[in-house]
């Protein structure tokens, strides 16, 4: 990596810094992931009407370390 092959993960580990090759990753608040499913919980509990339909969209972070290669255009 990253010349033959690009990885990128989600859900930034504490090792994917420390790897042979660091893993660029997209990371997200686990507090706030936290936050966000008591609450719906809390909600679904005292709702009489179940789950209520829809998506919930966490802000995420992109970490770029070395298991990337930078891409010049054209993009062949």
């Amino acid at each position: 990596m990253p010349d033959d092959m690009s990885i990128v993960s989600f859900d930034d580990t504490p090792y994917s810094p420390s790897l042979a090759t660091p893993m660029t990753t997209v990371a997200q608040s686990y507090s706030e992931m936290g936050d966000v499913a008591m609450k719906l919980l809390f909600d679904q509990i005292q709702s009489a009407r179940g789950l209520a339909k829809g998506g919930i969209l966490l802000p995420t972070n992109l970490i770029v370390r070395k298991s990337v290669k930078r891409l010049e255009p054209p993009f062949n």
